[in-house]
């Protein structure tokens, strides 16, 4: 069965077969779009094996009869075309050639209803950095890694600024500033030897001020590490004498050798020759020199002046800063020993107000005691205990301890009262006594004896180790 021809729909003219566009518009058929054509292969040839072993793409197209041909079979997407069962072996289908515009120049022989569609490109193409690109990228992260070097720089050497004020802060608080001491008279400064160049400037000038006309036409001198050789011509010796002094008197000169010549007057005023204009350019770039130098001495002399009251400056603000801190730790001081002082006055108030609190409850209880013992008039002392010897019961108060004499102590004693027994004068007598050994009142209590009671019980070897027990009463007189 014979394939559909594809055509299109703008100019009626049949599409290519291989790329499914019109040579005459450009246009493409929508039935060729995203479909493939279905190629008969009983018909006039058999479909040639591609080159690679590459699945073709392939989907039939609707045709006249919805039957497919005995003894063939269509292709479908996802079946080689060189592995169908209707399609035999064939050798390979040379690939067409293209010229610089893109057009075929040998185009493939295309069998009568058998046509191809060249498989869609799977590999994403991604545009690449070009060579600017790649430099520029490389420069900005220098100057990125540049910029970041110095803010590390700059905020290291912040951090230990901040360290070292620090250090300086906690150990001016740790110990104690010493008062400042008056800074030393400053040390008189030698002089620095001027150089060469200098110097000759300087005798130049000192020159032209003895005599301008005379410097500009006959003196002449050389300098070399502070020594000054003089040289032309003199008038007189006076004049020669007074050129060695000028020169004498010029700060920085170390020595002079005056080796000038003098002449007379009329053979100098026969060789020398001065153009008068020329000498005042002369004596005008002189003054200019020197107005020059005093103007650079004034600077210098501005600067140091500058720098002497910056250097002030500052001592007197660290002087002030000094000052500062030792005012506020001299606060902090005071106030710590305010809080101090306030702390144990508070502590000593709270202690005498506890002593007088505890001196009038005694009170209250001493007037108690003797508002209680007022009010009674009699009472009774009950005691118990297994006696082997002499022992001595000592009462006071509301206690009654043990005085052991001779044989055995004393066991499990006992000792009950009905109410103390008063510091004041009181009778005391026996009311009842039990046990084998004899029981008596040996002291009664009074003034002498601090109002002390005194019992004992045994006498020799009568006690045999049983339980004895008595009971005193006592009553006020």
């Amino acid at each position: 069965m014979p394939a559909i021809q594809p055509v299109c729909e703008a100019c009626g003219k049949a599409l290519d077969a291989t790329s499914g566009v019109c040579a005459e518009c450009a246009g493409q058929s929508p039935q060729t779009a995203n479909e493939t054509f279905a190629f008969d292969t009983a018909g006039a040839g058999e479909p040639p094996t591609p080159e690679s072993p590459e699945k073709v793409e392939a989907t039939p197209t609707a045709s006249a009869d919805p039957e497919p041909q005995k003894g063939g079979a269509t292709p479908t997407l996802d079946q080689p075309l060189n592995q169908t069962e209707s399609a035999p072996s064939s050798p390979p289908r040379a690939e067409p050639k293209q010229d610089a515009a893109g057009e075929k120049l040998n185009p493939a022989p295309t069998t009568p209803g058998l046509f191809f569609v060249a498989p869609q490109e799977e590999e994403r193409r991604y545009a690449g950095l070009t060579s600017p690109q790649i430099k520029a990228v490389i420069f900005s992260l220098g100057i990125a890694a540049f910029i970041g070097t110095i803010a590390f720089s700059l905020w290291r050497n912040h951090q230990r600024e901040a360290a070292r004020l620090a250090a300086i802060k906690q150990a001016a608080l740790i110990q104690p500033t010493p008062p400042p001491t008056p800074p030393p008279p400053p040390l008189a400064t030698p002089t620095p030897l001027p150089d060469d160049q200098t110097l000759t400037t300087n005798v130049r000038l000192a020159l032209a001020s003895y005599d301008v006309l005379a410097m500009a036409t006959r003196y002449k001198f050389e300098v070399k590490d502070g020594a000054v050789t003089l040289f032309g011509d003199a008038e007189s010796q006076a004049e020669k004498d007074g050129v060695e002094n000028v020169v004498k008197g010029v700060s920085g000169v170390q020595s002079v050798a005056n080796q000038m010549i003098i002449k007379s007057s009329a053979a100098i005023g026969k060789a020398i020759k001065l153009n008068e204009a020329e000498a005042k350019r002369l004596e005008e770039a002189l003054r200019k020199e020197l107005a020059e130098r005093d103007q650079r001495e004034e600077e210098a002399r501005k600067l140091k002046a500058q720098q002497e009251a910056q250097q002030e400056a500052e001592r007197l603000r660290r002087e002030e800063a000094a000052a500062k801190l030792r005012d506020e730790q001299a606060a902090a001081l005071r106030k710590q020993d305010e809080e101090r002082l306030k702390k144990e006055a508070e502590e000593a108030e709270r202690r005498q107000e506890a002593e007088r609190r505890a001196e009038a409850e005694r009170r209250t209880r001493a007037e108690q005691a003797r508002a209680e013992a007022s009010a009674l008039r009699s009472g009774t002392v009950a005691w118990s205990g297994t006696v082997k010897g002499v022992e001595e019961i000592v009462i006071a108060g509301s206690s009654a301890s043990v005085r052991h004499v001779s044989g055995d102590s004393v066991k499990e004693p006992k000792a009950s009262f009905s109410a103390p027994v008063p510091r004041a004068p009181v009778s005391v007598k026996l009311l009842s006594s039990n046990g084998r050994a004899p029981i008596k009142i040996i002291q009664e209590p009074s003034a002498a004896n601090g109002y002390t009671t005194i019992v004992r019980i045994g006498e020799g070897d009568k006690a045999d180790g049983k339980r004895h027990e008595f009971t005193l009463k006592w009553s006020t007189q």
